[in-house]
């Protein structure tokens, strides 16, 4: 992906999530993305002037002088990933594109923050509080506030009035132009995938962490064969799905096919 030149080196960054299950289900999700997000910042030297998170879409504006956002975003989704495939027993999380656009001037600047501001869990409430002496675990928010007034309470005073503006139309439709993610043929064939395991733990009244039990053992091997069987997903998709390896899956399967297990067997 080629990231587009910044004369600032500020950046707003939007990333996606791949199912309609969102990149956040509870209130520890927000909290586990923004210490991620802090301990790659700092070993990035990447600086984080503002953020808001949804569970469909987030955004992040960056300041990047070291040419390491790609490396940075990439650090965070997949440490992210991991957390989530440990709580939610997927791995499907992000969409695979990344929305990256150069923020040059002032205008545009203004117009992020008035977006980000209005969503989510965001960053206003930070700025709000924003001590320069004790700084924010965080935000870097001396850097915007410095760019908005004379001293704290002015620039404070500047970042509330712009967060209520209304967005300009013309602006609006490159948001959502930045938060429209479309759906990739592997996307879809997960969400027909989801579908289908829903349907299958259902009618054998299973819960999908019952799966790591090893009574449910047969119970998986039967999952696994009717994959196969029934969808168009290869062994590495089903991986994902079932927070598995592709070459567990393939030992499974062939357990399963050994054992003759379909999934009308109990």
């Amino acid at each position: 992906m080629t990231i587009p030149k910044s004369s600032t080196g500020i950046y707003h960054v939007v990333l996606g999530a791949i199912n309609e299950g969102g990149v956040f289900r509870k209130r520890n999700d927000y909290k586990k993305f923004m210490e991620i997000t802090k301990m790659y910042k700092e070993s990035s030297g990447i600086r984080l002037l503002g953020y808001s998170l949804t569970p469909l879409v987030v955004h992040l504006v960056v300041r990047d002088n070291k040419n390491k956002v790609m490396e940075f975003l990439d650090l965070i989704m997949e440490t992210y990933t991991a957390y989530y495939s440990k709580e939610y027993f997927s791995k499907d999380v992000f969409h695979n594109q990344k929305k990256i656009k150069a923020i040059d001037n002032y205008e545009t600047f203004k117009n992020t923050f008035k977006h980000i501001h209005k969503f989510g869990e965001n960053s206003l409430r930070r700025f709000q509080i924003y001590d320069f002496d004790k700084k924010d675990e965080f935000l870097d928010g001396d850097y915007v506030l410095s760019a908005l007034g004379v001293d704290n309470e002015q620039s404070k005073n500047e970042m509330n009035n712009i967060s209520v503006m209304e967005t300009s139309e013309n602006y609006k439709v490159r948001m959502n132009e930045m938060e429209y993610f479309a759906e990739e043929k592997k996307t879809m064939r997960i969400r027909r995938a989801e579908k289908f395991m829903k349907s299958f733990l259902e009618e054998n009244n299973i819960r999908i962490t019952n799966l790591k039990d090893d009574e449910y053992y047969n119970d998986k091997l039967r999952l696994i064969r009717a994959f196969r069987r029934e969808t168009d997903l290869s062994y590495r998709d089903i991986g994902e799905i079932l927070g598995m390896s592709h070459t567990s899956i393939i030992r499974l399967w062939k357990i399963a096919h050994e054992r003759d297990i379909t999934s009308n067997l109990s």
